[in-house]
């Protein structure tokens, strides 16, 4: 495999701005770069294979054209008041962020996606992503690293679709409206927000269950084992709505089903589960156009008499999720969030600090990015064959899984440290995940029959 170092200055075309602008950090951007590290880079993962060879210069053009579209995917960290970080949004980037690798084989693919997911982007410069385009026999693959505390899974998305559109020759359709302008859903007043956070955290502090490491190898970095699921597989899952059952709510089950019949194998604890799933806040009129981050993690959680039959657990999760989007609490926490950037900045590290700590950090986290309505196609001859997302996960958590269904097949990453896991044990995880959701879906649809 070779490659090519970005460093290359990114001509673009159309710009927003003649000067830098500056935009102080939200709530969300703070918590995630507080979260990143150069061992276990806080980002998001996202990627496309096509049907065919990619063009290099042509992609470099559509990167640039998708850069020129997006504001906030041009920032660059710079020094805000009292402490708080701030984005300085620039007319153009500082660096090139594409770089091709020619993979000979699937495992030199691998490795590739590998190095991409475990490097922390700088954010110094411009832009705070990094793109790959990865050189495959089967089909170029357009890989995305984009740090969180820029942007979430969906501005992942929101990005790679400009790219696709602007290689294509296609009209953009997504509207070009600066973060800042896109408001959080008012809150309920300061003491609505207080018991807001006060529920979220009671949902959050006690201590959970963590996978019980097996195989790993003590590196920095991540490792990402992909599953897909047939149109079949894929259509029996989608079939529990009728139950009012989510293929989310069914995730969500699977993976707290598969970490009690892993730690519970392994002579591991498996009392208190929680999974952490992010929640959309952006309003439904952009709901997927604008690259910012607009998502805030929710705990999951789920107790051993909880687990005791399949359909007890998604029961008991599909009213917690339930809960989650008839309430407005995830909009009332990051309002409050907002309130504790104001604090001096020692306090904000310290509460960092007990967020990242063993004893709250959840068990794992799973983020759902739903059926892709459109595709990412780069033209009639480059239509896109596979498309993979993963959030990023820290230890002792160490596991993230990421899903999306296109053309009609569920597509999962399971993004791992490799101190959680060698290759061989991911795949027994794996499987114990996929066999937890074909009994869930199976139970799910017989329980709509009654």
């Amino acid at each position: 495999m070779t490659s090519r170092p970005a460093t290359a200055p990114l001509k673009s075309t159309a710009v927003h701005w003649e000067r830098p602008v500056r935009r102080s950090f939200c709530a969300l951007d703070e918590a995630s770069y507080h979260l990143d590290s150069a061992t276990a880079p806080w980002s998001v993962h996202l990627e496309v294979r096509v049907t065919g060879s990619v063009v290099e210069d042509r992609l470099r053009h559509a990167v640039g054209v998708a850069l020129a579209r997006h504001p906030r995917a041009r920032a660059r960290l710079t020094a805000g008041r009292r402490g708080r970080g701030a984005w300085e949004i620039s007319p153009r980037s500082d660096v090139d962020p594409l770089d091709v690798a020619v993979c000979s084989d699937d495992d030199a693919l691998r490795d590739t996606r590998a190095r991409l997911q475990s490097l922390a982007v700088p954010l110094v410069t411009s832009p705070p992503l990094r793109i790959r385009l990865a050189r495959h026999r089967n089909g170029d693959v357009v890989m995305l690293n984009v740090h969180h505390a820029a942007g979430d899974g969906i501005a992942a998305l929101c990005l790679l679709r400009s790219i696709a559109r602007a290689y294509a020759g296609s009209p953009d359709l997504v509207a070009q409206t600066p973060p800042e302008q896109v408001q959080i859903p008012a809150p309920r007043g300061r003491w609505g927000q207080l018991r807001a956070l006060v529920g979220e955290l009671r949902q959050a502090a006690p201590r959970s269950a963590h996978l019980v490491p097996i195989g790993g190898e003590d590196r920095p970095g991540y490792r990402l084992h992909h599953l897909v699921l047939d149109t079949a597989q894929t259509a029996a899952l989608a079939g529990t709505a009728e139950a009012g059952i989510t293929v989310n709510d069914l995730l969500l089950a699977g993976l707290h089903l598969a970490v009690e019949s892993w730690n519970c194998g392994h002579g591991g604890a498996a009392g208190r589960l929680s999974v952490l799933m992010p929640v959309n806040l952006r309003p439904k009129a952009s709901g997927h156009e604008v690259f910012g981050n607009f998502t805030f993690m929710v705990p999951v959680v789920t107790r051993p008499a909880g687990r005791a039959e399949p359909t007890a657990t998604v029961e008991a999760i599909r009213r917690r999720t339930r809960r989650i989007k008839q309430q407005r609490t995830p909009a009332d926490a990051v309002r409050l969030l907002d309130v504790l950037q104001h604090l001096p900045l020692p306090a904000k590290q310290g509460i960092a600090r007990l967020a990242t700590s063993e004893r709250v950090i959840p068990t794992a986290i799973l983020s759902n990015l739903g059926r892709l309505d459109d595709d990412l196609d780069f033209g009639p001859d480059l239509r896109a064959s596979e498309v993979w997302f993963s959030p990023p996960a820290r230890m002792p958590m160490g596991l993230a899984v990421g899903a999306l269904t296109a053309a009609g097949r569920l597509h999962l990453v399971l993004r791992y440290r490799h101190s959680l896991f060698g290759p061989a044990e991911i795949a027994g995880f794996a499987d114990s995940f996929l066999s937890a959701l074909g009994h869930l879906a199976a139970g799910a649809r017989v329980g709509a029959s009654r």
